[in-house]
């Protein structure tokens, strides 16, 4: 099944980032965020806030996604009739 290959790597790829990505929220002020992470407003410059709610959605969205894979690594190929 080829097809369940592909799908269980991208899932796997997809949840490393994801949680890379988690990690980075929850190490990085808000302020020293890339732009494409969301960058807080001009008003509040120097702020040393983390994004907390968004490393935890990054992180369970990851920690789904391996466990999907997971689960389609484990799936058994039915037998031809």
């Amino acid at each position: 099944m080829p097809a369940n290959r592909a799908i269980t790597a991208v899932l796997t790829v997809v949840a490393v980032i994801l949680m890379v990505i988690a990690v980075i929220y929850f190490a990085v002020p808000a302020s020293s965020l890339p732009s494409f992470m969301g960058r807080l407003p001009s008003s509040l410059p120097g702020s040393d806030v983390h994004r907390v709610k968004r490393g935890v959605a990054a992180l369970v969205v990851g920690l789904l996604a391996l466990g999907a894979a997971w689960v389609l690594s484990r799936r058994q190929p039915r037998a031809a009739p």
